[in-house]
């Protein structure tokens, strides 16, 4: 029976990696790449087999001072490479939205902050999962890595550490493999790690993946190789617990897989005990997170961020009947994620794993025989990237930027059972005679066929040059050094996507640069008569602030030009598009819509053709609670002002009240139309400085939101 007893995990692995990950294409791996590499496998046949057959009949004796050598110049390899890769092809840009988060939450942490007080004129400061939520400026990116990156990003070499990181994770995964089988697995388990398109490329960008698969590795490899103490138990665990800081969902699929091996392997009570201790210790940590900004323990500030932003709530969490429509609109069902769905999502994952987590997926192969033979030494290495697996099945988002990143994190143990797989099979196959030897100078050849053809064809084919001889946020950063700009409001052309001139990219104390520049976005709309930036202007004269700078963009290049301030008249503008998420309140749906916008569920017709100043911002209202729309906008002198609301009344309309400061101002019924700005004028009393605007509704129901004018009463 224990000859059959690696069948059974050897099949699954068969089955998710080569039969899912292929959609039944399982020898994919033997025509991969089909016929260019198979004539690097050829060549290579020619040239390895007689060699290894002539080398094999010697003995070389490798002198014992020396053996450290491959685990100095692999990983020093990877260092380089990835780090060429940032600095050549990434040009160390932070991008995209996961890297601009984490390095700016970085930046935010290094001067002791995990969020900025909701800065006036927010709208100037929007950026791609930023969140405004209960008056807190703050990314909805877990602090983790950020708080990892923190140091580095005060010391301004935050770039050097994903490369750094790609380096050691190289080590992890030859010590691993050296306490697993001998030399020659590490070796070829160091290999198959720094040929790999995923490791050297998060290596040369600011994603997190590297920092969870260095846990990972450490952690791993104490519980595995290290004697089981209830200290060196309690160390694995304060090790890997902080990934619920990072990636919640990652940290249970871990402690699960790491707790499972440690019940078959030493079935003591007290060493899970010890191991859970951390996890509670860092859960109520990030129970204490949530609380801070959503005052819930279990309602993350990503919830609240995603919640607005779509009728589906909930939805960026895994699980049947989720998913963010805005994200995967195009292929969602209309009910949500289903089995149909997430096994798509599956299979997209696995096979950019095959072939990315290395050279060639075929190298893969070679773990099953390692599990076949061993299963229960290899258990944690193989069952922890299948619960991986299994655990990001019910997460909607295929995640591939950047390769198979959410399996990245614990991908590389399986590389390392394949490894000590090709180490098993090439010393089986040299004891048997001309023909195993001649088998184990093919693997051999595999093996380097498959790192030459990456290096050379591969990798090369699958970067390309980005499209500016300097990034642009080191452009800007240039320009307003060359230009001697200091302590100025700098406004950046706003785009509203992933780009790397975000302003949290220049920003090196946010919201500030090193110079004492406050760095926000340009909002004028000069073909509508709409010129957002003169709130600022008016508002920041006689501040800290010397003046004020715009940047312009053509193309990929940049100029800068000094505007200055402008003379205080008492008069604001609002344009709730660009006010977006709410700086209070929960409403059921919120999002900006252009004049073309049409739909039946709110009886506006196809083409739509709402005559918006610019855009107009929906909201939709539901009963539960925060059930409101709040923004905020600020002025210069207290008083009595004169409002002017723009907005329009589509199907779903009801009526609402609006509060300014807590005191009701205006009350309304509106008559539904949904292709006419109605305007409603009232006054009330601001303060000086900021002031909160709240809409709440009569009833269910929904508003669109256009403009909103502030005139000091005369």
């Amino acid at each position: 029976m224990g000859k059959f007893k690696g069948f059974l995990p050897a099949l699954i692995i068969f089955t998710v990696y080569f039969l899912i990950g292929t959609k039944g294409v399982f020898y994919i791996p033997l025509t991969a790449f089909f016929p260019l590499f198979h004539y690097y496998f050829i060549i290579s046949l020619f040239l390895f087999v007689p060699l290894y057959l002539y080398t094999s009949k010697k003995s070389y004796p490798y002198p014992e001072q020396l053996k450290f050598l491959p685990f100095l110049i692999f990983p020093a390899a990877m260092l380089l490479w990835a780090f060429y890769y940032g600095y050549h092809y990434m040009k160390f840009v932070p991008y995209p939205a996961d890297g601009i988060n984490y390095l700016w939450l970085s930046k935010l942490i290094s001067h002791g902050k995990f969020y900025l007080e909701l800065p006036e004129f927010s709208e100037h400061y929007h950026n791609h999962f930023i969140s405004s939520y209960r008056e807190k400026y703050a990314s909805v990116y877990l602090p983790g890595f950020s708080i990892f990156l923190a140091p580095f990003s005060r010391m301004g070499i935050a770039f050097l550490v994903n490369p750094a990181l790609a380096g050691i994770n190289t080590l992890l995964v030859g010590k691993h493999a050296l306490k697993l089988k001998d030399t020659t697995a590490a070796i070829i388990a160091m290999s198959l790690f720094l040929f790999s398109s995923v490791h050297i490329v998060h290596g040369g960008m600011y994603f997190s993946h590297h920092f969870g698969l260095f846990l990972v590795l450490l952690s791993s490899y104490i519980l595995v190789h290290k004697e089981k103490t209830i200290k060196n138990i309690l160390i694995c665990g304060l090790i890997i617990a902080p990934t619920l800081l990072m990636r919640p969902q990652n940290a249970i699929y871990l402690y699960f897989a790491f707790i499972i091996y440690l019940f078959i392997t030493e079935k003591k009570i007290k060493y899970l005990f010890f191991f859970t201790i951390p996890f509670v210790f860092f859960g109520f940590i990030l129970m204490g997170y949530n609380m801070l900004f959503t005052g819930n323990p279990f309602y993350f500030l990503q919830d609240a961020f995603f919640d607005v932003l779509h009728h589906r709530k909930l939805c960026h969490r895994p699980g049947f009947g989720k998913g963010c429509y805005n994200v995967f609109g195009d292929t969602l069902p209309a009910e949500g994620t289903n089995f149909k769905f997430l096994m798509g999502i599956t299979f997209l994952r696995l096979n950019n794993f095959l072939f990315r987590i290395t050279a060639h997926p075929g190298l893969l192969l070679f773990a099953i025989p390692a599990v076949l033979k061993k299963p229960g030494k290899y258990f944690l290495y193989y069952f922890t990237p299948l619960l991986a697996v299994f655990s990001y099945f019910f997460f909607y988002i295929e995640g591939n930027i950047g390769g198979p990143r959410y399996l990245m994190e614990s991908g590389a143990l399986l590389l390392i059972v394949a490894a000590c797989g090709m180490s098993w099979s090439i010393q089986k196959l040299s004891q048997r005679g001309v023909a195993g030897k001649i088998g184990s100078g093919a693997i051999i050849s595999f093996i380097f066929s498959s790192f030459i053809f990456f290096s050379f064809v591969l990798f090369p084919n699958s970067t390309a040059t980005l499209p500016y001889e300097t990034a642009p946020h080191i452009q800007i950063k240039n320009i307003i050094k060359n230009n001697n700009i200091k302590n100025s409001i700098v406004l950046l052309p706003f785009v509203f996507e992933y780009h790397p001139h975000s302003i949290l990219t220049i920003q090196d104390n946010p919201p500030h640069d090193k110079h004492g520049n406050l760095i926000v976005y340009s909002l004028n709309i000069p073909q509508v008569d709409v010129f957002l930036d003169d709130n600022l202007r008016k508002y920041h004269k006689g501040s800290q602030y010397e003046t004020v700078w715009i940047f312009h963009k053509k193309g990929y290049d940049f100029h800068a030009e000094e505007i200055g301030f402008l003379e205080n008249d008492d008069r604001f503008v609002v344009e709730f598009e660009a006010k977006g998420i709410p700086s209070s309140g929960l409403p059921h749906y919120v999002i900006g819509i252009p004049p073309q916008f049409y739909g039946a569920k709110y009886g506006i017709p196809e083409p739509g053709n709402i005559p918006f100043r610019f855009m107009g911002l929906l909201v939709e209202f539901k009963e539960g609670k925060e059930n409101w729309y709040e923004f905020q906008h600020s002025v210069i002198n207290s008083g009595s002002y004169n409002f002017k609301l723009g907005y329009v009344a589509p199907a779903c309309a009801t009526g609402f009240t609006i509060e300014i400061n807590g005191n009701k101002v205006l009350s309304t019924t509106p008559e539904i139309d949904p292709l006419k700005v109605q305007i409603v004028q009232f006054g009330g009393e601001l303060q000086k400085g900021r002031n909160r605007f709240r809409i709440l509704p009569q009833k269910d129901g929904c508003v669109i939101l256009d403009y909103l004018d502030i005139a000091l009463h005369p």
